[in-house]
């Protein structure tokens, strides 16, 4: 996302957490943005981490749709409701088509 900043790293292997609180740039970079598109880069990622809250939580999947957790059911209803507007045919299992066909024109 940010190429010529990662070039700039010192260290190639850090994570967001490492660098999201940092004041003094100086000690990561080998050396300072020079203008063009290293500063444009710089400024950008600054500005896209200044905003970022890290938590110690555990990290997992949540399906906000329905409190008892994802079913496929709930997932047509969504598709039906909010995707499929203005009289499209609602989304249903075709038995006759192939699976793979199936998928395909399902994630469509």
């Amino acid at each position: 996302m940010f190429p010529r900043v990662y070039a700039l790293d010192r260290d190639k292997r850090c994570t967001v957490a490492q660098r999201v609180n940092i004041i003094d740039w100086n000690n990561v970079l080998r050396r300072n943005p020079r203008g063009g598109a290293e500063s444009s880069q710089f400024d950008d990622m600054k500005a896209l981490i200044s905003n970022v809250e890290l938590s110690d939580n555990k990290d997992g999947w949540k399906w906000a749709l329905n409190s008892t957790g994802f079913s496929i059911a709930s997932a047509r209803k969504y598709v039906d409701e909010h995707i499929l507007q203005g009289g499209l045919s609602s989304t249903r299992w075709n038995k006759s088509v192939p699976i793979k066909v199936n998928v395909f024109r399902w994630r469509l």
